[in-house]
């Protein structure tokens, strides 16, 4: 993206005054003299001013760009049917406990996935991977419903990040994606530029023209659980389970994994009961993470937390969970992902981190095991 350049003012060519009062007191001849040489000045002046104009590049971000966009998001949410207000350091965002732009110094922010560093720059010239100039937030209901945006210049070009995240996730992070809406990302980018861009508004473009893709939130597995496991059946079979961000691919069989509480209204229809489930959507999972209970645990010290996957359309029955523990063989600790599953969270699968240990363990019983 090309920087824009901003016009300053140039007042007068310094000694134009005296060159005037000297043709003044002079002949004719050099009267003519002293004109081609205020001549000659001006033409240098208007190249120096020219010159000038040309190297003074503007900031990516100012005041004047800050005062477009929020007239650019007081529209958007009017065509939306919600309301945005600019939040900056000291007065942050309120929906779901998040606190930006204040939050962004915690490091404890992913964009698309991604640790970056971010912070808070109103010129956009930050030393920041993200530096942001500009925080939106419609707080919803508090906490269901609220959305919140970030706009900032990543790598020298504009981008807009969203977040409707409003429980904790297993990494301790936010995350925000970069938001689909092109009305957002176009005008941004406009204002951006230095260009003008049209207001949104209902009578020139539709709601449904304009809203936002929803943006379901990843339920990313813990680290604990990232990674290859193996399990072997009764017959030795060996069953492939692997687990990457919020992903499990067990033996080519894929269940993309999203925080429950990103469903939207349609999804909440179906798993009432009601509607038609989205066909893209019958093989994603909804996750959850708990603590280890100690009414089914005799040592909940001895696991890790608990994940839980449910169909993203379930609404009865209880899933299945996820936990490890440390055992010993030979006075060698290993690590065990057990697979449980029912409202006892009875023992359905060992998973080991090599099939050899698999294989040696395919009949082991272990004391933080549930038995049906």
């Amino acid at each position: 993206m090309q920087n824009l350049k901003q016009t300053f003012g140039w007042l007068a060519s310094i000694g134009m005054g005296a060159l005037l009062l000297t043709a003044c007191g002079n002949s004719n001849s050099s009267s003519s003299s002293v004109h081609q040489n205020t001549a000659t000045d001006l033409t240098k002046s208007s190249q120096a001013r020219s010159t000038t104009h040309k190297a003074t590049p503007s900031a990516l971000w100012d005041p004047r760009k800050a005062e477009q966009l929020s007239s650019f998001m007081e529209s958007f949410g009017q065509t939306m049917d919600q309301s945005y207000t600019a939040c900056t350091p000291g007065h942050n965002t309120t929906y779901a406990g998040l606190h930006y732009p204040d939050d962004l110094k915690q490091r404890r922010t992913a964009f698309d996935d991604q640790k970056l560093s971010a912070g808070w720059a109103p010129t956009g010239k930050g030393h920041y991977r993200v530096n942001v100039v500009a925080v939106y937030e419609d707080p919803g209901q508090g906490t269901l419903g609220g959305h919140v945006y970030l706009f900032a210049i990543k790598d020298g070009k504009p981008v807009v990040y969203h977040t409707s995240q409003n429980q904790g996730m297993p990494d301790n992070l936010t995350h925000f994606t970069t938001t689909e809406n092109q009305t957002l990302r176009q005008g941004f980018a406009k204002i951006v530029a230095g260009q003008q861009v049209a207001l949104p508004n209902k009578s020139s473009s539709s709601k449904k023209a304009v809203a936002p893709t929803h943006h379901y939130v990843k339920f990313v597995f813990p680290q604990w659980m990232q990674g290859t496991w193996y399990s072997a059946d009764d017959d030795g079979k060996i069953e492939k389970l692997v687990v990457t961000g919020n992903l499990l691919n067990t033996d080519g069989v894929k269940t993309p994994t999203y925080d429950g509480a990103s469903r939207t209204a349609a999804d909440m229809k179906v798993l009432n009961g009601g509607g038609k489930p989205d066909p893209a959507k019958t093989d994603w999972g909804a996750g959850g993470l708990n603590s280890p209970s100690e009414s089914l645990f005799d040592d909940p010290s001895k696991v890790s937390q608990v994940v839980n996957v449910r169909g993203w359309y379930q609404g009865a029955g209880d899933g299945t969970y996820f936990y490890t523990s440390t055992e010993k063989d030979g006075g060698q600790p290993f690590t065990v992902l057990t697979q449980a599953g029912g409202a006892g969270m009875w023992l359905t699968a060992h998973y080991y981190r090599s099939v050899d240990l698999a294989k040696q363990h395919q009949d082991e019983h272990y004391s933080t095991d549930r038995d049906n």
